[in-house]
């Protein structure tokens, strides 16, 4: 197959993966044909192939799969070159694996690539499309679902580009999906490879990234957390600026900027007309690569095994303690070492971030790499977890846990599996030996201590906490939960549409049933039930909490710890404090790779005591005997003698940053030997204190420990003029404190422009947060809220993406308005603005508009005309109104559409636009938006000047002067009637002034074009039109 496109997916929702390509088709001995084939899984390791779909087969292109009208089929998106012209076409699936054109028009592309992915997080589709267009130039459109199975296209802010690749995933955590585009792009007048990383504002607007990445074209861009530190990494493959072969890889850093890593990169083989997949090859939890493409003109496929992470290279740190904050776990499943991501989640607990037997963490809600492993209640991970391990009509003996012996099948039995259920059974024992007839084994305990199943409660609080509704929030929060599907019966179900997590709780109303999580679109259901035997997904969570300690007899009291600045002098008496003290408040400061003195005395009543110092190092609130562990001893002292116990502690240089905690253990001396106790063991005779300590890469004078936004002058935190300017102001806290800031917009992105140094400016009404970030500290940053008003509302654009199909003549009677264009259908423009051309009409009056066009051949072509009779620059459903139907016209005969149009009485006075639009349409009734986003046809605008009648006709408009005009400050309106009164316009039609007096002051008004309308005591009404400067 040559210049092809494949996809995969579960198409016809039998719960095994499809395989869709397009392409030419290249045997020997037979002639090269173009082809679109769809490879249905049986689910046997064989495929039924089908190829009377009707599809149109393309080449240069991509194919995406998913549900773009909400009925619960997967469609299809093909795009492409078909026969030298460009199409992109959504396939509606109906019943019987049938597809049908759904006529939504799109913008046709090739050397191109799309993706559909939810840009406004409202849990709908959406379909993002790069390429090269029907123009010739490249070009990035994306599509809005309107959850009805139509799309709108949007604003986007994304550059355009061809020989392009897409990739999306929330990259920094906000919840909402990012964009990372490589391709050439036109950038000013110069083509140029680009790699750039677009971050959401929610809304479906990408603003770039201050990342300076080396561009790449013609080749596979993505994300991919190659190195497996719980971080999305970038990789790009493809030509760079000098057409020479590349790789890039750049590492995440987890504060928005990425590392270039070089030495990684050099392994893997440029390849240029290339595709690239990151995929678990060898199952050990770490993403291998193939790629495909050419080097000096030489086809190449080549295999990369990871080989960064060996067993080794364990990873366990426990998030921080911010929402959000990820850690590692290493652990064995399946009988390999593997690293998940943990995440600590609103609910106050850690959770693994992916499902167990996934290859990565979600990128989508739908991503099939991330859906994992489904597991029967009770079980563990002995084999019958894969989604395609065979299945067993024979229950094991007993029908219950202890009767599994790591069989690797999937029980679909009579009587089904553990059938004779009780309320009491349970799902948590440690390891497999441990299982019993009333008690599986947690597949989660073998991350370590403190892992286990999720409850129902556990389930119902993090849903609450991330508030998780639908599909789209689940995977927003930070679980990034996936509808993975179920399994019940020889086929997996719902892959791609609901999610199944199993809890460890037992249904209380049916004991053959246990509890899981069930949600979709329409449901999110946590204390959902099903038979023990129904395969789902599992996730593992630990409650985020240190041990609790105490003394078992007398409190013999620690008097002073000093470690670093903390300095905590305490009472000496005997039993006068409490067992435990928790002085966690008191925080210090300690740079990875220094070394501390801690000091501590204490009453040890004539004995000898060990002071025993743990240090949660790696923050996993879990004291490590083996790595997180220290001792001295404390000879006999009264505790405010001059007996000291001290202790060098130096700070790892692998560390995390971040606070953690030190625990002080002073007990008496020879009561327990090495090995009988720990972190979490009541001292004999003693006293424990817990401590808080910051690790930081250096000791920072002076840290920044807020950011206040102001404006400059102490203006108001607005933006009134067109185009106008806010200078901010960023001061940090404490004044001795490094001042320095970066500034964004996190909302409202379309409306305004910041630049570094914090000058805002307008371009559109509405209102933006800006946020100034510490470059010390990027978890310090403070935000202001601007509104900007008075800004000009820009007409949309209308694009017909598939071809130009023209209007040759517009006329509208007693008027300037007659525009004769050409009727050539290539080279011309899809849209054409005519606004120079002014139409003077008056209110009541009626006129004759008459259009023409081509239509290409023997096909119909729709002709609509819009007005913005209210002069809101919105072209509204009403102000519309189709002429009719024109077929097999040249533009140049006699076929012609005519409308007579009343000017509405209520209409804005001044100069109005109007639209008039064709477009090829294969049923009459087929509605043309204002703002038409493809098709084949052709948009024009036009202005009319509407002028009040009332009275003019006798009116000689010499006895009225206005001047000075054009004027910077004052008008004065001279004329031989008196005046009855006087209102002003500007361009939108928004009253500006109204009074009596002949002198009107617009020394404050913007600069710009005023309607002067100057109505006189006999009701005769003028409209004239004024320049202020």
């Amino acid at each position: 197959m040559m210049y092809s496109a494949i996809t995969t997916g579960d198409l016809d929702g039998n719960g095994f993966i499809d395989i869709l390509i397009t392409g030419v088709k290249n045997e020997e001995g037979t002639p090269q044909t173009p082809v679109f084939e769809i490879y249905y899984n049986n689910g046997d390791g064989t495929f039924t192939l089908d190829t009377s779909t009707g599809i149109l087969p393309v080449t240069y292109g991509s194919l995406e799969i998913a549900d773009f009208n909400n009925d619960g089929m997967k469609d299809i998106l093909v795009n492409g070159n078909k026969s030298n012209s460009y199409i992109s076409k959504i396939y509606f699936q109906e019943e019987g694996n049938i597809f049908v054109d759904s006529g939504i028009a799109l913008m046709g592309t090739y050397f191109s690539d799309t993706k559909v992915f939810d840009a406004n997080a409202d849990g709908f589709p959406d379909i993002l499309i790069t390429g090269f267009n029907t123009s010739y130039v490249p070009d990035t459109i994306l599509y809005i679902n309107q959850q009805d199975g139509t799309f709108v296209q949007q604003e986007s802010g994304l550059n355009n580009a061809y020989f392009s690749s897409i990739d999306v995933a929330d990259i920094n955590g906000d919840g909402s999906l990012d964009v990372l585009l490589s391709g050439m792009s036109s950038i000013g007048e110069d083509m140029t490879p680009i790699l750039f990383l677009y971050e959401n504002d929610g809304q479906g607007y990408f603003t770039a990234t201050e990342n300076d990445f080396n561009g790449t074209y013609g080749g596979t861009s993505s994300f991919v957390d190659y190195n497996k530190d719980g971080k999305l990494d970038i990789f790009s493959i493809g030509s760079n600026t000098d057409n020479i072969n590349t790789v890039l890889l750049y590492t995440n850093n987890g504060d928005g900027t990425f590392t270039q890593d070089t030495t990684n990169s050099q392994a893997i083989t440029g390849l240029n007309m290339s595709k690239a997949v990151w995929f678990d090859l060898d199952n050990d939890m770490d993403m291998d690569l193939l790629t495909i493409g050419f080097a000096d003109n030489e086809g190449f496929t080549k295999l990369y095994e990871n080989t960064l992470f060996t067993q080794d290279q364990p990873c366990n740190i426990l998030p921080g303690n911010n929402i959000g904050d990820t850690g590692c776990a290493t652990f064995t499943y399946n009988g390999v070492q593997t690293t998940y991501t943990t995440v600590r989640t609103a609910d106050g607990k850690i959770w693994i971030q992916q499902n167990l037997g996934s290859e990565a963490i979600a990128t989508t809600a739908t991503d099939p790499n991330s859906f994992g492993d489904l597991f029967q209640w009770g079980r563990w991970d002995d084999g019958h977890q894969s989604r395609n391990s065979e299945i067993a009509s024979t229950a094991p003996n007993p029908n219950n846990p202890a009767g599994l012996t790591n069989d690797p099948k999937f029980y679909l039995s009579n009587p089904e599996w553990w059938d004779g259920a009780l309320a009491t059974d349970t799902w948590n024992a440690s390891t497999p030996d441990d299982a019993t007839d009333t008690n599986g084994c947690d597949p989660c305990k073998a991350l370590g201590q403190g892992w286990r199943l999720p409850t129902e409660t556990d389930w119902e609080a993090v849903i609450e906490a991330e508030n998780i509704t639908n599909t789209a929030t689940a995977f927003q929060s930070n679980l990034k939960l996936t509808v993975a599907g179920t399994r019940s019966s020889n086929n997996i179900s719902n892959a791609g549409v609901r999610g199944y997590y199993w809890s460890s709780t037992v249904s209380a109303s049916n004991t053959s049933y246990a509890k899981y999580l069930y949600y979709s679109n329409a449901i999110v259901n946590p204390g959902a039930g099903g038979f023990r035997e129904q395969g789902s997904s599992i996730r593992c969570l630990r409650d985020a909490t240190y041990c609790d300690v105490a003394v078992d007899y007398d409190v013999e009291p620690i008097s002073l710890v000093s470690f670093a600045d903390i300095y905590n002098e305490t009472s000496t008496v005997v039993n006068a404090t409490p067992a435990y003290e928790d002085f966690t408040e008191m925080t210090t400061q300690v740079a990875k790779g220094d070394t501390y003195t801690l000091t501590v005395t204490g009453n040890t009543v004539g004995f000898e005591h060990d002071i025993r110092v743990f240090i949660d190092w790696n923050q996993d609130k879990i004291f490590d005997m083996e790595t997180e562990y220290q001792t001295v001893s404390l000879l006999p002292s009264s505790g405010n003698d001059n007996v000291v116990a001290t202790l060098e502690i130096t700070i790892p240089t692998n560390a995390p940053f971040g606070n953690t905690r030190m625990r002080i253990i002073k007990d008496q001396w020879n009561v327990y030997e090495e090995g009988e106790f720990d972190a979490c063991l009541n001292a004999y005779y003693g006293q424990v204190e817990d401590y808080t300590l910051e690790i930081v890469g250096e000791i920072i004078e002076n840290p920044v420990t807020a950011i206040t936004i102001t404006t400059e002058n102490d203006a108001a935190p607005t933006i009134t003029e067109e185009a106008g300017t806010l200078q901010l102001i960023a001061t940090a806290t404490p004044a001795e404190g490094n001042q320095e800031v970066t500034w964004s917009i996190t909302s409202g992105a379309a409306f305004a422009t910041i630049n570094s140094d914090g000058l805002v400016t307008a371009s559109q009404n509405g209102i933006i947060t800006v946020k100034a970030t510490s470059t010390e500290n990027s978890s310090i940053f403070g935000t202001i809220e601007i509104e900007i008003t008075n800004q000009p509302v820009v007409f949309c654009i209308p694009l017909f993406g598939t071809g130009v199909e023209p209007i040759t003549y517009v006329a509208l009677s007693g008027t300037d308005i007659d525009n004769t264009t050409s009727a050539a259908t290539s080279g011309n423009t899809a849209y054409e603005d005519f606004t120079s051309i002014i139409g003077n009409v008056e209110l009541g009056q009626t006129h004759t508009l008459t259009v023409k066009g081509n239509t290409a051949g023997n096909y119909m072509g729709s002709i609509k005309v819009y007005f913005d009779w209210d002069n809101s620059r919105t072209f509204e459903a009403s102000e519309g109104t189709t002429l009719g139907i024109i077929q097999n016209s040249t533009g140049l005969d006699d076929q012609e559409l005519s409308l007579d149009v009343t000017i509405p009485e209520d209409a804005a006075i001044g100069e109005i636009r109007m639209r008039v639009l064709k477009r090829y349409v294969t049923v009459s009734t087929f509605d043309i938006p204002a703002c038409n986003n493809g098709g084949y046809g052709q948009a024009e605008d036009y202005t009319l000047n509407i002028q009040d009648a009332l009275g003019t006709g006798d009116f000689n408009k010499d006895k009225l002067k206005i001047y000075p005009n054009p004027t910077a400050d004052f008008i004065t309106i001279q004329t031989e009637t008196a005046i009855k009164n006087i209102q002003v316009f500007n361009q939108l039609g928004q009253l500006i002034t109204t009074q009596k007096e002949s002198t009107i002051n617009l020394s404050n008004a913007a600069s710009g074009i005023y309607l002067v309308q100057v109505t006189l005591e006999d009701d005769t009404t003028v409209t004239q039109k004024i320049i202020k400067k």
